[in-house]
Order: structure tokens, then sequence, then C-alpha cells
């Protein structure tokens, strides 16, 4: 399990916003921040108060040339194509992102920057999820607290399907073959109660 810069901090203790905003850098390698926004002007009458350049190093991969002092993604690894950010709030031409994952700072960013995921479809892309340690979900039968609690010896939980607060998962054993499937509750009063990994 790979714990990204603000996973811990997520879970329980602040609120998990809409999902994840990714920057386009293959398309474009420069991604600005503004300030509050006017959101009754376009983007173009708005200006910049600082940026990341993107650049790619001698192996072909993306890395950051520039970078403000206070930026702290969410998720940062260039060498897998990583770069995400919480998403707050959406305009029709802005997107707010959390830009320090430590301290909650925000920007925005042009939403035509990059796309936004939000948190159903950023979670059935991911690899797996698990509780939290020390969690006291389980896996149920049926996507309701109360509906019986699925005994299976597993590893990991794939997601398959959203609904509403709950997670349809199939159960993995640690060769990632299916044991069985249930439903999780992965959100609750806006605290997420699941880890993921994007990677195998």
């Amino acid at each position: 399990m790979v714990i990204f810069a603000g996973q811990k901090k997520i879970q329980g203790t602040v609120e998990i916003g809409m999902g994840y905003f990714i920057p386009d850098f293959y398309e474009q390698p420069v991604l600005y921040f503004y300030r509050d926004p006017n959101l009754e002007k376009s983007l173009p009458e708005h200006g910049p108060y600082d940026s990341i350049t993107f650049k790619r190093n001698e192996y072909n991969q993306f890395e950051i040339a520039t970078a403000p002092p206070w930026l702290v993604p969410e998720i940062l690894k260039l060498d897998y194509d990583m770069l995400y950010f919480r998403l707050v709030s959406v305009t029709d031409e802005f997107a707010e992102i959390i830009v320090n994952a430590q301290n909650n700072q925000t920007s925005y960013v042009s939403k035509r920057s990059g796309k936004i995921a939000y948190w159903p479809g950023f979670l059935l892309g991911v690899n797996s999820v698990e509780f939290f340690a020390n969690s006291k979900e389980k896996v149920q039968a049926r996507p309701f607290k109360g509906s019986a609690i699925m005994n299976v010896v597993h590893e990991f939980m794939r997601p398959v399907r959203i609904k509403g607060e709950w997670m349809e998962v199939l159960l993995l054993d640690d060769g990632f073959q299916k044991v069985g499937k249930g439903w999780v509750q992965w959100i609750r009063d806006n605290k997420l109660l699941v880890m993921y990994n994007l990677l195998s």
C-alpha cells in the first residue's frame, strides 16, 4: 500500500472535497495558479500569481522544473506520471484545488489545464482499497449497515461499483484472485473511510 501525502490526513480530520484535479503536463508544460477569481469575468481577464513548470529529464520522463516553495501536492509520483491535487470546488472555467496538503492552502487553476476525477470515478480506477488501521468498518453483504458481514479471508479489495456512500468490492487473495465480493462504506460525513492504492 502506497500512502501519499494527504491520505492519512484526509481520513477523519478534514473534508475530502470532490475528488482530484490532474494537470495535463504532457500538453501544457506550465500550470498557472490564480487567486480568488471574479466569476463574472473570463479566465483571460485574470492574471496568474504563480505557476509550476514541467520538463523532460534525460530518461524522457516528466519532472517539475520550477514550483512555488509552498507546493505540497496530495499525490506526487512523476516517475509514474502521477500529480494529483484534491478538488475543493469547480466553476465553468476554474477548479479550486488544495496546493498544500499539509495546511490545506488552496488556489485556482484553469479547468482546461487538466482533468477532473470526481471521487466515484477516481476510486473505480485505483488498484485496490483497504480500511485504515484500527478501523471498525466491515465488508457487508449488501450496501447498508446491519446487513450480514462477509467473513471471507482476503488480502485486497478492488472497487467495481459505487452506489452513494457505498462501494461494491471484489475480495482478492494475495495472488489477486477473486475469493468473494461485498460492500464497504467508503465515505461518511464527508470523511474518507478507505485508503486507496494506485499502484499494484
